[in-house]
């Protein structure tokens, strides 16, 4: 079972690198370039990041905030990303994920 630890305005969760990870379950998917970039953002950087991170170090290359953010949800509900920390922002949670440990 996963805890998503509730962070306070502004702190930041702590670097966490999984030691491998399974690129398999993208296999079967359509693989975006976001998703990709998204992918190789959280594995250089170590995680976690929000959807806003990716986009502001400019993952999706100049697309819109709306399409990094459902490319990383999708990561999520493809169970590649888990959703680590979430934190109060602008009237509502940013969500911060980290890629899946393939162990």
């Amino acid at each position: 079972m996963i805890i998503v630890e509730q962070l306070s305005r502004g702190e930041r969760p702590r670097l966490w690198r999984p030691r491998r990870f399974r690129w398999d379950p993208l296999i079967n998917e359509e693989i975006h370039p976001i998703k990709v970039a998204s992918i190789e953002a959280l594995r250089v950087i170590g995680g976690p990041l929000s959807a806003r991170e990716l986009w502001l170090i400019g993952v999706g290359d100049g697309a819109a905030y709306g399409t990094v953010a459902y490319h990383v949800r999708a990561l999520a509900d493809l169970k590649v990303t888990v959703q680590t920390h979430k934190a109060p922002a602008r009237g509502a949670e940013e969500k911060f994920y980290a890629l899946r440990s393939a162990d």
